[in-house]
C-alpha cells in the first residue's frame, strides 16, 4: 500500500464487533502499513475506498482505539493450516479409498459370480429343453413303461431343482451388488462434500490473502 494511501486514512477492517446499538458496530481495523494503531469507530461512521475491497476511512464521529490486529502474515498462517488440513482430510480418507477399491473388487467378483450362475442357469435351462423332447419320446416309445418314465421325470424335477438354486443364488448375488452399490455411493458423497468444503475454505482464504497482499 503507497504513502498517498495511508495518509488518506484508510484502514483494512478486519473484525466486527456488536456495538451500544443496533444502528452502531464497532470496528477492528489495521493501518495500511499493518501498524496497529489504527483507530476503531462505529460502522456508520466509516466511508468505502473507491478502488480497495474492505479498507474504510474513518469518519469525524468515530473515538475509540484499536481492540484488534490481523496481519497478511497471520492470513498467510491461517492458509498454511488450512493446507495441512487437507493434507490430514486426505490422510484420513485413504482408508475410505482403500476401503472403495476393495468394495469395486468385491462388486467385480461378485458380478463375475452372477456370470457364471447365468451361465449355469442356461445350462441347465438347454438341458431341461433338450430333455423335454427325450421324455416325450420316450413316453411314446416305452408306451407303459412306468418304471422308465418315473426315472425320467425324477431327472426332470432335479433339473428344475437346480434351476431353482441357481435362480436364489442370483437374486442373493443382485442384493450383493445393490448393498455395495449404496455403499460406494455414500463414501464416495462423504469424500466429495469434505473435499468441497475444504477447497471452498481454501479459495476464501486465497482470497484474503491476495486482497491483503494488493492492500500493502
Amino acid at each position: 500500500m503507497t504513502d498517498e494511501f495511508e495518509q488518506q486514512e484508510f484502514y483494512f477492517v478486519t473484525t466486527a464487533l456488536p456495538g451500544p446499538s443496533n444502528e452502531c458496530v464497532f470496528v477492528d481495523v489495521q493501518t495500511a502499513d499493518g501498524n496497529d494503531t489504527g483507530p476503531e469507530g462505529c460502522g456508520a461512521d466509516w466511508e468505502k475506498h473507491p478502488r480497495y475491497p474492505g479498507y474504510y476511512r474513518l469518519g469525524p464521529f468515530a473515538k475509540y482505539g484499536v481492540r484488534h490486529v490481523e496481519t497478511q502474515a497471520s492470513f498467510e498462517a491461517e492458509l498454511r493450516g488450512k493446507d495441512a488440513e487437507i493434507k490430514i482430510l486426505e490422510a484420513r480418507h485413504a482408508p475410505a479409498l482403500a476401503l472403495h477399491r476393495e468394495v469395486q473388487e468385491d462388486r467385480d467378483r461378485v458380478l463375475a459370480e452372477l456370470e457364471k450362475a447365468k451361465d449355469e442357469r442356461d445350462t441347465s435351462i438347454r438341458a431341461i429343453a433338450a430333455m423335454t423332447p427325450v421324455m416325450e419320446k420316450a413316453n411314446e416309445v416305452l408306451n407303459g413303461k412306468h418304471d422308465e418314465a418315473e426315472r425320467l421325470k425324477v431327472q426332470h424335477e432335479v433339473a428344475l431343482g437346480e434351476l431353482r438354486e441357481v435362480r436364489g443364488e442370483l437374486g442373493v448375488a443382485n442384493g450383493v451388488i445393490r448393498s455395495t452399490q449404496a455403499e460406494v455411493a455414500g463414501l464416495r458423497q462423504t469424500i466429495d462434500e469434505e473435499w468441497s468444503q475444504a477447497a471452498h475454505e481454501r479459495r476464501n482464504l486465497e482470497s484474503q490473502v491476495v486482497a491483503a497482499r494488493a492492500g500493502r
